[in-house]
C-alpha cells in the first residue's frame, strides 16, 4: 500500500529537493500548501505529484553576482582591491571570480 501523508522531510525527498527548498515553497513562495495533523504538517502523494511541475519555475537563493565585462578583462591584470572598489564589492568577491576562472593574481612587476 502507497503511503498517503508525507512529513515535510519525507515531501523534500519525495521531490527530490533540499528541506531548506521545502520550507521556501511552503512559508515563502506559499506554492504547496500542507494540512496540519495534530500538530504537524503533511503532504499528501496527490499534492506533491501536482507540485513537481512547478519547481522548475522559480529557485530560491540568491542572485549570482556578475561583474561588467571591462571587470572580467582586468582580472589578473589589476589588484583585486581596486577592481573591487571600482564596482563596489568586497575584494574576496573578485578573488572567487578568478580563482574559478584559474586567473592567477596580480603581480606588481
Amino acid at each position: 500500500m502507497d503511503k498517503q501523508y508525507f512529513s515535510t522531510t519525507e515531501a523534500a525527498k519525495y521531490l527530490g529537493i533540499s528541506l531548506g527548498q521545502m520550507k521556501y515553497y511552503i512559508h515563502k513562495v506559499k506554492e504547496i500548501r500542507p494540512e496540519l495533523i495534530g500538530n504537524s504538517l503533511v503532504f499528501t502523494r496527490i499534492q506533491l505529484d501536482e507540485f513537481k511541475p512547478g519547481l522548475t519555475d522559480r529557485k530560491p537563493g540568491r542572485k549570482r553576482k556578475v561583474l561588467p565585462e571591462h571587470i572580467m578583462k582586468m582580472l589578473g591584470k589589476a589588484p583585486d582591491g581596486k577592481l573591487a572598489q571600482e564596482v563596489g564589492v568586497n575584494p574576496r568577491t573578485i578573488k572567487r571570480f578568478r580563482d574559478n576562472r584559474g586567473i592567477e593574481p596580480y603581480q606588481r612587476l
